[in-house]
């Protein structure tokens, strides 16, 4: 198996990335997340290809591998903040094999 950004979407991953942060709310419609995104533009990462600065790869967490992938960010983030690691650790509590909704990525 393939990135799917290896094979199809011109380089760009399976998924955009909207920083709700940038966001005057959270949208709970569609139609209040387009108008979101035409208030702050900026929120969505458009341009994630290789290289790129917004360049990023979206693991869900029900993904068969994602609670290693996030045992492992919490361990290398535990030296500068252990706050963080142990939510990071509790995001993997509920992945990979722990989700009920596990599955094989495609």
């Amino acid at each position: 198996m393939k990135l799917i950004r290896n094979v199809q979407n011109g380089g760009i991953g399976k998924y955009l990335v909207i920083n709700v942060t940038k966001l005057d709310q959270v949208p709970t419609s569609i139609e209040e997340l387009i108008t979101q995104i035409k208030l702050h533009p900026e929120s969505v990462h458009l341009n994630a290809r290789e290289g790129n600065r917004e360049e990023c790869f979206v693991i869900k967490l029900k993904d068969q591998y994602a609670r290693a992938a996030l045992v492992a960010y919490a361990e290398s983030a535990y030296r500068d903040d252990p706050e963080y690691s142990e939510e990071v650790r509790s995001l993997a509590c509920r992945a990979g094999l722990f989700s009920p909704w596990c599955k094989r990525p495609d």
